[in-house]
């Protein structure tokens, strides 16, 4: 039962964050002005991952998990959106590693909150 909740956490946060992803790159390839790019930066590395935490969470809330606990699944939370993002959105290894400890952080502190 605990095993089955925590991979529901990382499965649906992360399609959350397929989705909002996908969201992003429809509205950006249709926009002409291209003029709200930072916005779509901002919540593409920072707003997308606190959600995804917090979503994640939400399906761990009641399995009376440590804090070191929610950081280790947060952790694997963020290493399969890094992984996605690699086979299925085609990004390179090495944006993935420049910008992985940046989700990490937001993925944990959105656990977190």
């Amino acid at each position: 039962m605990k095993a089955q909740k925590i991979i529901l956490g990382l499965v649906v946060s992360n399609i959350f964050a397929i989705g909002m992803i996908a969201i992003t790159k429809w509205l950006s390839m249709h926009n002409e002005l291209n003029a709200i790019a930072g916005v779509f930066v901002f919540s593409d590395f920072i707003i997308v991952p606190i959600l995804m935490g917090i979503i994640a969470a939400y399906f761990w809330r009641d399995l009376n998990l440590g804090g070191g606990e929610y950081t280790l699944y947060a952790t694997c939370n963020s290493i399969v959106a890094v992984a996605g993002a690699y086979f299925f959105l085609g990004e390179g290894y090495i944006c993935l590693i420049i910008i992985s400890p940046l989700l990490m952080g937001f993925t944990i502190g959105g656990t977190f909150i």
